[in-house]
């Protein structure tokens, strides 16, 4: 495989850096040390037991860190250095500790955290170390932020390293021996050299909890690799999680991107392993998610096993893939084309033409809605429906990811943007996790009311209301006729013309703020009566009887005439429309 196995010179380089390191660490170290040991460039000694951060146990040789921050140049000022035989505990304590390299004015190797013996990390904190990129009156050739001529245990704690570029090798951490993970995490970050490596270990990786994550970053102008994880020895993972990335390539056609690249045996028995190689620009490159000279044991445990690359997802040189439990390939690197199916016991050959492979359990298939609307007083709430499996499944949501405490999809009313989180788990799949999002927005806030005529020397307050909740206010606009009292809305005419007045509701939780102008006019006389619709109301007299009749019907009046009634003209005109009732009387013994 061109270019993704560089064993021997990787070797090579690994001897004469032990070299350079024993030579350039001559430069602290004299035999009469007791401790062999330096913190932020002091000196470890019986009267020299601890500095600001940190604290030294020599009962224990244990180095306990809780704010420790230092800012050094090169390896000759190295964040912490220890050259002893015996292994070295690190205790991380607090959520901040860190080590900032900067470049020194000479050609150099950088190192973060330099160690000849084992070193373990243990504890609940933090540790960043961020290493320097080459300048043009320093060429770094190797950037490390953790070495080890010994074993790198993690018992707990997170370490984050971020190795600038370099003129040979770029390591997050480098161990000559193993990395063991039972707990914590241990990141290895790299960026560009033309070896480009997160992390590598010489003698293998054992991890039964915990995270080994390693990272290179964009390989640009390089003819070399980027390589998330190397493992010279065999890389098992019994629990927790492994993950290697391999950056991007561009430009260099001999430049190649692997995820995690292993000499031994990959065998994961528990947990998962997640491998990655970036993408290409040029033809030649290539990109290969998990590259392996021995064999590929998945077994009936394990979490996940899944690799991708633009090339192929997984290359297994001398040996065999064998998996204890099905899963799926894909011809393409993201995994959206169509499933083939990858059944129990697959040789190497039928998954050597996938670009991504995953076996484990199933994915629990969901399609989530995100709600978004306007304030309208109702509740509402994320959508979860589960496309598989159609039944023997449970749904569980919560306000923060982990932690799923609810039957129900909570329900909100109020504007404002909520996360809700939600998993799906069912029994021989794997859990569906995420989380959707309600978003309710502000309702517009209208201000309704009439405008106002008065005349001068009248005083009225302006009638108006609000749709929302907001509080009202009043602003005078245009006032030359009028005056305002702005805490009560009162307006006063004092001449002829026309005011204004600007009401505003304010904005509250579930309403934009409103506006509206109320127009004033000032009149100096009474305003006109209204023109109202009138109707004629005639008059009958009945010479037998002496009485009156009126009507507004004029059949009725000519059916009356007939019978005798002398019709004597208009009595009045009654408007068409009236809230003043008129009653009509019927006499039964006159008819």
């Amino acid at each position: 495989m061109k270019g993704l196995i560089r064993k021997t010179i990787s070797l090579v380089i690994a001897m004469l850096m032990v070299v350079g390191l024993i030579s350039a660490a001559g430069m602290k170290v004299n035999a009469e040390d007791k401790y062999f040991l330096y913190v932020g460039g002091v000196e470890v000694t019986p009267d020299c037991l601890e500095g600001q951060g940190w604290k030294y146990d020599a009962g224990k040789n244990e180095l306990s860190l809780n704010g420790f921050n230092y800012d050094g140049i090169g390896y000759d000022e190295s964040g912490i250095l220890y050259t002893g035989s015996n292994e070295l505990s690190i205790v991380l304590n607090g959520n901040f500790n860190s080590i900032n390299m900067s470049p020194s004015s000479n050609d150099c190797d950088c190192f973060g955290i330099y160690s000849k013996a084992d070193i373990t990390f243990s504890g609940s904190g933090t540790m960043y170390i961020i290493m320097p990129d080459s300048a043009e009156n320093c060429l770094i050739g190797e950037n490390i932020g953790v070495y080890s001529s010994g074993d790198i245990t993690m018992d707990g704690g997170k370490i984050i390293c971020y190795s600038g570029n370099a003129t040979l090798d770029s390591y997050g951490v480098y161990t000559e021996r193993k990395i063991i993970s039972k707990g914590g995490s241990i990141q290895g970050k790299s960026f560009e050299a033309p070896l480009s490596c997160g992390i590598l270990s010489e003698f293998g990786i054992e991890v039964s909890g915990g995270e080994v994550y390693g990272e290179s970053f964009l390989l640009n102008g390089f003819s070399g690799e980027t390589i998330g994880i190397s493992c010279y020895g065999n890389l098992t993972v019994d629990g927790g999680k492994v993950t290697g990335n391999g950056g991007s390539l561009k430009n260099s056609e001999n430049a190649s991107s692997c995820g995690i690249e292993v000499s031994g045996d990959i065998t994961v028995n528990g947990g998962s392993l997640n491998a990655e190689a970036g993408k290409t620009s040029v033809e030649g490159q290539e990109s290969v998610g998990v590259v392996n000279e021995g064999n590929v044991v998945v077994g009936t445990d394990a979490v996940c096993f899944e690799a991708r690359g633009y090339t192929q997802a997984v290359v297994v040189q001398n040996g065999t893939f064998t998996n204890a439990k099905d899963g799926y390939g894909w011809a393409d690197y993201e995994g959206e084309g169509e499933e083939i199916y990858i059944p129990v016991d697959s040789s190497y050959e039928s998954i050597s033409s996938y670009k991504k492979v995953r076996i484990a359990d199933p994915f629990v298939k969901v399609e989530v809605k995100d709600f978004e609307g306007t304030y309208d007083k109702n509740g509402h709430s994320i959508k979860v429906t589960v496309k598989k499996p159609e039944s023997g499944y449970t749904i569980k949501y919560g306000n923060a990811k982990g932690k799923y405490d609810m039957d129900e999809a909570p329900v909100f009313v109020d504007a404002g943007v909520y996360r809700t989180y939600y998993m799906v788990t069912a029994d021989g799949y794997t859990a569906a996790e995420g989380y959707a999002t309600v978003r309710i927005n502000k309702a517009s806030q209208t201000i309704e009311g009439e405008n106002l005529t008065l005349k001068v020397g009248q005083s009225a307050k302006i009638k108006v209301k609000s749709t929302g909740d907001g509080e009202l206010s009043y602003r005078l606009k245009i006032g030359k006729a009028i005056s305002l009292d702005t805490k009560t809305g009162e307006v006063k005419a004092l001449k002829e013309g026309t005011g204004a007045v600007i009401v505003t509701a304010s904005a509250t939780d579930n309403y934009k703020m409103g506006t509206r102008i109320v127009l004033v006019k000032v009149t100096s006389d009474d305003p006109p009566a209204p023109v109202v619709k009138t109707i004629d109301m005639l008059r009958l007299y009945n010479p037998n009887s002496g009485e009156h009749f009126y009507t507004a019907s004029t059949v009725e009046k000519e059916i009356l005439v007939k019978v005798g009634w002398k019709y004597e003209g208009l009595a009045w005109k009654a408007p068409v429309k009236s809230q003043t009732p008129v009653y009509r009387l019927y006499n039964k013994n006159a008819g």
